[in-house]
């Protein structure tokens, strides 16, 4: 029975919904609107602040062992339950039970396509998807591709793994009656990775790298979640490959060819900076002595979108970026030539790589965003030594050895904290990192003050402070923001306003 089927022509269908966060809630609310008996349960000991419509009961503390899932017509799960028994936060019995009796299992995701496709029988209007993942950059891209469409004069609406959720999304837009020409999706692989449909116009997997094996069973795995992206069954929408990630590029490419295609397939779009080997669609060139970014349009005659020069400095990463934005817009637009010229349309979103105060030599910046290993090497990448680096918390089973590998060869401090400090101070010991542990990023940046204060600064034209912890704030902190706003009130609170020498 498919997940309209179920909505639209069975008598009132008992529905279990796991986990009352963001994601749960609006699975549930958005089902309530249909003639549904609903259970939205959560293994925590939480309270929902709204009040729920009548047709769903809420079961706070509950033991997901103890469900009797025969009842049920359809379980809908929250991304951040993994159906695996190592994992924390895991739904195993419950998966394993919904696949002994045949119980559907569905997403968000399914649910965010399964109102589409209703609300398109309705309506004529049918919006394009963009839809963007990747161990790192997700954000930022999303947020420059809304800029840019949003500068262009279109519709677009954000939703996904970036604050609001699909279903709080789109019916958001359905009681203004008005759907957008865009939908920008931002999707991680816990998402994708129980979904049983997917449709997209574009696609992109910005990168990838090691992380999430606390929810993961393996790497394979989180890169198999993540492919989905391009559709499955079938192939949908056109892909975008990074060509400068060669192995990545190489297994999109091998994904893309065994997906069965209902048209012809399209053509993917390559963009990158250094890959020669393969015909690059957007790229960076050189036009009257200065680089642009630059794509290519279906009759191969170059468009130079940018000046390279017009924009902050980004750094190679937001580079990558901003080819991928540019990639995006670059087919979902009806005439590339819309862009040309274009120049500082976009703002790069907090947490990421942010300045959060500048005095004199002394440079602060707010990386909180970076939740993984290789977040936290692309912006060592791009800042100059000496450095003092604030990192901890939740490793996520990361391997720490590529972090040790980039820090030992440099003149770099590091403050670690947080649940898995003690795995950072063993490798950082062996590898004869100087290092100090503290209790949480407002400790750290005390301490750092007071090494300062002792540190001769005059031979140095700058000395970089940056929070990239590595890792999962949850921990200590709600989110990465509350994070990263501990260190900006700390900042300016020791360095700011009292000054600094």
């Amino acid at each position: 029975m498919t997940l309209n089927t179920l909505l639209l022509e069975q008598k009132c269908p008992k529905i279990l919904v796991l986990g009352a966060g963001i994601s749960g809630k609006a699975c549930a609310t958005w089902l309530s609107t249909f003639d549904c008996d609903i259970d939205l349960v959560d293994s925590r000991k939480i309270e929902l602040k709204k009040n729920l419509p009548s047709n769903i009961t809420f079961f706070p503390s509950c033991i997901f062992a103890k469900i009797n899932l025969r009842k049920y017509h359809a379980v809908v799960v929250s991304p951040g339950l993994s159906p695996h028994e190592k994992s924390v936060n895991n739904f195993f019995i419950i998966n394993k039970l919904a696949s002994e009796h045949r119980i559907p299992i569905w997403t968000e995701v399914d649910l965010f396509f399964s109102a589409l496709e209703i609300s398109a029988n309705k309506t004529a209007l049918k919006s394009k998807i963009i839809a963007v993942t990747g161990t790192n950059g997700k954000t930022t891209v999303v947020c420059m591709v809304k800029d840019l469409l949003k500068n262009l004069g279109y519709d677009v609406q954000l939703a996904g793994n970036i604050g609001t959720s699909l279903l709080d999304a789109l019916m958001e837009r359905m009681q203004r009656g008005k759907f957008p020409a865009f939908w920008i999706l931002e999707l991680s692989s816990f998402q994708l990775f129980l979904s049983s449909d997917f449709k997209s116009d574009v696609s992109v997997i910005l990168n990838f790298s090691s992380d999430h094996l606390d929810w993961h069973s393996s790497e394979e795995e989180y890169l198999n979640s993540k492919l989905k992206i391009f559709g499955f069954p079938h192939l949908s929408g056109t892909p975008i490959i990074n060509a400068d990630d060669v192995d990545l590029s190489m297994r999109v490419e091998q994904h893309i060819s065994s997906l069965i295609s209902e048209k012809k397939i399209p053509k993917p779009v390559y963009f990158g900076l250094t890959n020669n080997k393969k015909k690059l669609d957007v790229l960076i060139e050189k036009h009257d002595n200065e680089e642009w970014f630059c794509a290519y349009d279906e009759k191969s005659k170059i468009l130079p979108i940018m000046k390279v020069s017009d924009t902050r400095p980004l750094g190679k990463q937001n580079k990558i970026n901003l080819l991928a934005c540019f990639s995006i817009c670059s087919i979902m637009i009806e005439n590339i030539f819309e862009m040309k010229g274009i120049s500082n349309f976009f703002k790069l979103p907090g947490h990421r790589l942010e300045e959060v105060f500048f005095n004199n030599k002394l440079r602060f910046l707010n990386d909180s965003k970076a939740t993984n290993i290789s977040a936290t090497i692309f912006a060592l990448q791009n800042l100059s030594d000496p450095l003092f680096l604030i990192l901890g918390g939740d490793l996520k089973n990361q391997r720490l050895a590529p972090l040790t590998n980039v820090l030992k060869n440099r003149n770099i401090v590091a403050y670690v904290y947080g649940k898995d400090k003690n795995q950072f101070r063993e490798y950082f010991k062996e590898c004869n990192i100087t290092h100090f542990t503290i209790e949480n990023v407002r400790e750290a940046v005390i301490l750092i003050k007071k090494h300062l204060s002792k540190k001769n600064e005059t031979s140095y034209e700058e000395i970089n402070i940056l929070l990239s912890p590595a890792c999962s704030s949850k921990d200590l902190y709600k989110d990465y923001a509350e994070r990263g706003n501990e260190y900006h009130e700390a900042v300016l609170s020791c360095f700011a306003e009292c000054g600094h020498g």
